[in-house]
């Protein structure tokens, strides 16, 4: 690793000193292939609803009937 101090200009324009690390290098050695083309299965998503199908039909049918109202109203007019 090697440690340095580098200069910056902070937003206000002050020089101020940062310390860095250089990580490049730093991962486990391998044999072989660094990156490998693995067969991944999809991730399992697990479906979930807010409603049950009862309240799903009855929400469906009072906003038919809301529009339906609305349908009324501007037709009067």
């Amino acid at each position: 690793m090697v440690a340095g101090r580098i200069r910056y200009v902070n937003l206000v324009g002050l020089k101020a000193l940062m310390d860095k690390i250089d990580t490049q290098g730093m991962g486990i050695p391998t044999m072989g292939s660094s990156n490998p083309i693995r067969d991944v299965p999809p991730m399992p998503v697990k479906t979930r609803t807010i409603f049950t199908p009862e309240e799903r039909m009855e929400l469906k049918q009072i906003i038919h009937e809301a529009l339906a109202e609305i349908l009324v109203e501007i037709n009067r007019t």
